[in-house]
């Protein structure tokens, strides 16, 4: 064994002065071949050596130029290698840069998102303030078209409390119309008594007039002054057949107001009041020399003392002192009648004021009515 270790440490020592190993030595693969070398000299065994020393040589010139064509192969590959790790840190290297250029877009990216979300909250926070005080705004507009619709439902129910009031005062109104003209109608037919009463008073008091003249010629009394009597009686019985024909003219237009429909619409409404309230006017003046049924009455009574007093006259002796007392109750009776005339048409102008006021307040509803619409419009 002590042989082997000399052999093979001298053989060693050959190698490492032989030109081969020089020659791989400078190309970086010395101990590479040396190794290799001994390797399988320690394989071969000490006794090849020994048989045939030059053999072995041979083979380890040939293994060595063999190593030496494999190392050029191998140079070649680790080249190639070298060549193929330069292109890998290329592509790492632009791997890199590309990765490098990728955070800054990234980088760039979140400062845009992060400007992208600055922008998203402000616009949040204006749309919501907008929407706040356009909500604001709009629930304003709302209250005041709800307190405008509220005023505008009072309007029309103050309105329709106005046209109810309206209607009761138009049946009231009605009513008072049938009442003028029931009494109209009993003033016609008292009018009439007291025509027919008045008729025959004027036949008899035309033939006792005669007779009346013929007493007083013989007695001396002024027969112009009983003439002047005379005839205001007959003013006073043509008077009230004028009355008579007026009074039943005007009985026929209440009874036509009275008929017509003055409540189917406002416009028409004002018309009819307004045409209805000219004829009561009219009825008005009409009344004012006509005479209430307890009025005729009094005419009627006074006819009779007059009658009375012609035929006291006719009865009586002729002679002054009885004809002076007759003729002084004539007078008074023909002055008392007038006075009678008068009062009544006094009377029927003052029952007619009431007529007149109620016809003023109904009108003025009428325009308050009429100015409504037109207050409700403007808001």
């Amino acid at each position: 064994m002590g042989e082997v270790r000399k052999r093979k440490a001298s053989a060693e020592g050959e190698q490492a002065k032989s030109p081969e190993n020089v020659v791989v030595q400078k190309n970086g693969m010395g101990f590479f071949s040396v190794v290799f070398v001994a390797a399988i000299l320690a394989g071969s065994g000490c006794q090849v050596l020994k048989k045939d020393q030059a053999v072995e040589f041979d083979a380890v010139r040939g293994l060595a130029a063999q190593l030496k064509a494999d190392n050029v192969k191998t140079l070649a590959t680790i080249a190639t290698m070298q060549e193929g790790v330069e292109a890998k840190d290329t592509i790492i290297k632009r791997l890199q840069e590309e990765v490098t250029a990728t955070h800054e877009k990234n980088a760039l990216l979140k400062e845009e998102l992060k400007l992208l979300n600055e922008l998203i909250e402000t616009t949040e926070s204006s749309l919501k303030a907008n929407i706040e005080a356009n909500y604001q705004d709009q629930f304003e507009e709302l209250k005041a078209q709800a307190k405008k619709y509220g005023k505008v439902e009072k309007d029309l129910l103050k309105a329709g409390n106005s046209v109810e009031e309206l209607e009761e005062k138009l049946s009231d109104l009605q009513e008072t119309v049938r009442k003028s003209s029931d009494d109209n109608d009993a003033r016609s037919k008292s009018i009439t008594d007291l025509q027919s009463e008045l008729d025959l008073a004027k036949t008899e008091t035309a033939s006792k007039l005669i007779q009346l003249h013929e007493l007083v010629s013989i007695s001396g009394v002024d027969v112009e002054k009983i003439d002047g009597q005379a005839a205001e009686i007959v003013k006073v019985q043509h008077t009230l057949a004028v009355l008579e024909s007026k009074l039943n003219e005007e009985s026929l237009k209440i009874v036509e107001l009275a008929e017509n429909d003055v409540t189917s619409d406002i416009s028409a409404l004002e018309s009819s009041i307004q045409a209805q309230k000219t004829a009561v006017e009219n009825l008005i003046g009409a009344l004012a020399n006509a005479a209430k049924a307890e009025d005729v009455a009094k005419i009627s009574a006074l006819t009779k003392e007059i009658q009375q007093a012609i035929v006291n006259v006719e009865e009586s002796k002729v002679s002054k002192n009885a004809v002076g007392p007759l003729r002084n109750e004539f007078e008074t009776a023909i002055t008392q009648l007038q006075k009678t005339v008068n009062d009544i048409a006094e009377s029927a102008k003052s029952s007619d004021a009431k007529f007149t006021t109620e016809l003023a307040a109904l009108s003025s509803v009428l325009e308050s009515l009429k100015n409504a619409p037109e207050s409700k419009t403007e808001p």
